[in-house]
């Protein structure tokens, strides 16, 4: 509805009577009262019509960057995600999962990984033979001489008593840089929700948000494999300074920082094998080691240096804090729009059984080193 108004004469107007101004002046009135009803009308209207406003949530453009990778060896044994108290099997559990195999071969089942209980006389060596008798370890026969693939304890610190874990397939242990984002975008929503460290990883997104947190867990991972394949050592390693094992992809130590990790998170040391868990324990880690104050190290981008001292040790080398960068600008590359196209179009024709849609490859990090327009400032 339009209302007009008439052109407001200059000339003083002429006395008019006291009925009839009266009457003007209660028409007057009508028409304020019509044009306030219909400006308010007019309001209501444009405010529908706008969009709601909504709060965006912390980082609400991420989501599962290979929703679809998962891995058949990880996800096929549920009891990865049963939880323990403090992270430790009751008495009667460890007995029942305490199992004699023959003589001078006792072996403790963890979920996922089984330990051998050391022997008198026992050596690496005579391990492997004892244990390659029985059909479950035939794989140890052929096992790499090189210990990072192997036991990875080197052979004088064995002690009678102690339990070591016996190697995994390498195969089983193998994952994708896709695979491993998968899980740990997985470990990083759960970790939103946990009792102990929810509030603590909701700040911490808010300052590295999870697409930082995956690439960090990429770049970490990386570096304690040595590079490609992820999984290609073993997830566990005797660290002799401290008198202890270290678990995990990200090879945390089972003393102070890490162990109290392990223990609120209410995991043994078996289930930190699956990668989602070894995520979920690496940020963990990152609380206990910092007192709850990560963001102190973080993001990457601003700490490089600060951050491997942390989690590395303040004597940590020049080559640990260079891999690291460029571990974690690969892995900036991974999760790029076009390296997460062409992963689909991949999974679609496999999935389908057609050919493969054609996209532009995705750059090889090697590649793109030495392109400024595609490297992290650090």
């Amino acid at each position: 509805m339009r209302i007009l108004f008439m052109e407001r004469s200059s000339e003083k107007p002429l006395q008019k009577p006291l009925q009839e101004t009266k009457e003007e002046n209660w028409l007057d009135k009508i028409k304020h009262s019509i044009r306030q009803s219909l400006f308010g009308l007019k309001k209501e209207v444009e405010e529908e019509r706008q969009p709601e406003k909504k709060e965006q949530p912390i980082d609400s453009d991420i989501t599962d960057p290979f929703p679809e990778e998962c891995s058949a060896y990880w996800d096929k044994e549920q009891g990865f995600f049963s939880t323990f108290e403090n992270g430790e099997f009751s008495k009667k559990e460890r007995q029942k999962r305490t199992e004699k195999l023959g003589k001078g071969v006792v072996v403790f089942r963890d979920i996922g990984l089984t330990f051998y209980l050391v022997q008198k006389g026992d050596t690496i060596w005579s391990i492997s033979q004892k244990l390659s008798k029985y059909p479950e370890f035939a794989y140890l026969k052929e096992l790499d001489k090189n210990k990072l693939k192997s036991f990875n304890i080197p052979p004088k610190k064995l002690q009678i008593g102690m339990l070591i874990p016996i190697p995994l397939p390498e195969e089983n242990r193998v994952l994708t840089d896709e695979q491993f984002a998968h899980y740990c975008y997985l470990a990083i929503r759960e970790m939103e929700n946990h009792p102990v460290y929810g509030q603590l990883t909701q700040e911490l997104i808010k300052i590295t948000p999870r697409k930082g947190l995956i690439k960090l867990m990429l770049a970490v991972a990386k570096q304690e494999s040595g590079g490609k394949p992820l999984g290609q050592f073993e997830f566990h390693r005797w660290e002799p300074a401290k008198q202890s094992f270290s678990f995990s992809i990200f090879h945390v130590l089972m003393k102070h920082a890490g162990l109290r990790a392990r223990q609120k998170l209410d995991l043994t040391e078996g289930q930190l094998y699956h990668p989602k868990n070894a995520a979920k324990l690496f940020l963990a880690f990152l609380f206990e080691k910092t007192g709850g104050n990560a963001h102190l190290i973080l993001p990457l981008e601003n700490h490089l240096t600060d951050f491997a001292k942390a989690y590395n040790g303040g004597g940590v080398k020049s080559d640990y804090i260079a891999q690291l960068k460029q571990y974690y600008e690969d892995a900036n590359i991974l999760l790029s729009p076009q390296a997460k196209l062409l992963s689909e179009s991949r999974l679609l024709a496999q999935n389908n059984r057609v050919p493969e849609i054609r996209v532009t490859p995705t750059p090889n990090p090697e590649q793109i080193r030495t392109s400024q327009k595609n490297r992290i400032k650090f």
